[in-house]
């Protein structure tokens, strides 16, 4: 959700974030994800650098995954999902 409805969530992820986390994962409201009477959601976008190969020298390619949660309604749900996605 976006806005002040996902903010109480939201604070409660950055509250849960292991300190020394806090430089690698970024926690913030989005838009509409087309998922709102599955909320509240939580999407977590891991990224990866990569160094590749190319005819001109290497490069770093950044990959990305992304996992949705939906129903996380409580601490104990977002501690969980931190901690399985970090």
């Amino acid at each position: 959700k976006n806005g002040s409805a996902s903010r109480p969530l939201q604070d409660i992820l950055n509250d849960l974030l292991p300190p020394e986390k806090r430089d690698e994962v970024e926690v913030s409201s989005s838009g509409c994800i087309s998922q709102c009477g599955k909320g509240p959601n939580v999407e977590i976008v891991s990224k990866t650098i990569q160094q590749e190969k190319t005819l001109f020298g290497n490069r770093e390619k950044t990959i990305e995954n992304a996992r949705l949660f939906n129903g996380i309604d409580s601490t104990d749900m977002a501690s969980k999902l931190l901690e399985a996605g970090l």
